[in-house]
């Protein structure tokens, strides 16, 4: 038989290892939160100290960047699912089933964490668990495959 290349997986690895790069530097900027409050009542209600420029800095950043990553997963997630190539293999794993569970999950996680003002760190907790949940379903895909093309 011949040997499959399975560019969609390899492609969902490297975007769930952006996902985690981009935890990891939330932990570093822990002290960048997100409100929806302005400064003078942070400062007055939760003695809270207005962001710098380079603390706004990093949350526009983060923002975009959580956005298009989470959108990639889903995107991934879609693709793998609904391909023809994956299908069979998907269903016996039950990939969309849980996927679905876990997108609730991470949604719930991200309304739980939900204040006056959040860390990011603590805000990125959602997209985290979901592609740790892709991560391991991904790789249990490529192996059944690699299995099934070998």
């Amino acid at each position: 038989m011949r040997k499959e290349k399975h560019w969609a997986l390899d492609v969902t690895l490297v975007l769930v290892l952006l996902c985690q790069v981009g935890f990891l530097l939330t932990l570093v900027f822990h002290d960048v939160y997100l409100t929806d409050f302005p400064d003078y009542v942070l400062s007055e209600y939760f003695s809270l100290a207005p962001l710098t420029q380079g603390q706004q800095e990093v949350l526009g950043v983060y923002k975009v960047a959580e956005t298009c990553l989470l959108l990639a997963c889903y995107g991934a997630t879609l693709y793998i699912r609904f391909s023809r190539t994956y299908r069979e293999e998907a269903k016996a794993i039950h990939f969309g089933g849980v996927m679905l569970a876990v997108f609730f999950l991470a949604f719930f996680i991200r309304m739980a964490v939900r204040s006056a003002y959040v860390s990011i760190a603590l805000n990125a907790l959602g997209t985290e668990v979901y592609a740790l949940a892709l991560l391991y379903f991904v790789l249990r895909l490529k192996k059944r495959m690699t299995a099934k093309y070998a």
